[in-house]
């Protein structure tokens, strides 16, 4: 997901991170701080797992949005402390700690 990502925004075929994908972001002008952005369907949400510093861990692809919740489609989704490779859906809370920033891409 984190490669596709960077793809397109950026238009070349290499493997990125997902602090790739926000560099990327802030460069284009497209990096959005929450709690004054409301995320839209087809944004990027970009995660911190670790509670501190600005390292964006894990990057996410919004398809849905309610008043105070948003579902993303994500890769390397844990289930019950367990962690697996796998792509899934996950409904978030605008107001998650864990949401570093939003992007939109188009």
């Amino acid at each position: 997901m984190t490669s596709w990502s960077g793809q397109a925004l950026n238009g070349q075929q290499m493997y990125y991170y997902s602090g790739d994908v926000a560099a990327l972001s802030f460069s284009k002008n497209r990096l959005r701080i929450p709690g004054v952005y409301s995320p839209q369907p087809g944004d990027f949400v970009f995660f911190n797992w670790h509670n501190g510093g600005y390292d964006y861990d894990h990057i996410a692809i919004v398809t849905s949005v309610s008043k105070d919740t948003f579902t993303t489609v994500e890769g390397n989704i844990c289930n019950n402390n367990q962690y697996y490779s796998w792509v899934g859906s996950r409904t978030w809370s605008t107001g998650s700690g864990n949401i570093l920033a939003y992007a939109t891409w188009f």
